[in-house]
């Protein structure tokens, strides 16, 4: 899973978003998936993007992925998205 600021693909927006990126994994192959809006991301981590936008140390900013890693592999989520070149886009996720 890879945690992110990066400009919208959607528009040419001046500020930049939070995004995450990770693998759906099975013994038949794996997608890449991201999302591409704040909101899913806030989701999908159960914390404000602002907070995990704050800049940190590289020792601390580590620490926080962990955690945040941890805590969407021990919840069962549903992402509803499409699937675009050979990635899936998550639009939507339940917790």
């Amino acid at each position: 899973m890879k945690f992110g600021k990066e400009i919208c693909s959607c528009g040419n927006f001046s500020e930049k978003i939070f995004k995450i990126a990770g693998i759906f994994s099975d013994s038949t192959g794996d997608i890449l998936w991201t999302t591409n809006d704040e909101q899913i991301a806030e989701k999908i981590t159960n914390r404000n993007a602002d907070d995990l936008k704050i800049k940190r140390t590289k020792d601390k900013e580590s620490e926080n992925e962990r955690e945040i890693i941890k805590g969407i592999m021990d919840h069962e989520h549903k992402f509803f998205g499409y699937k675009r070149d050979k990635k899936f886009i998550v639009v939507d996720a339940e917790y």
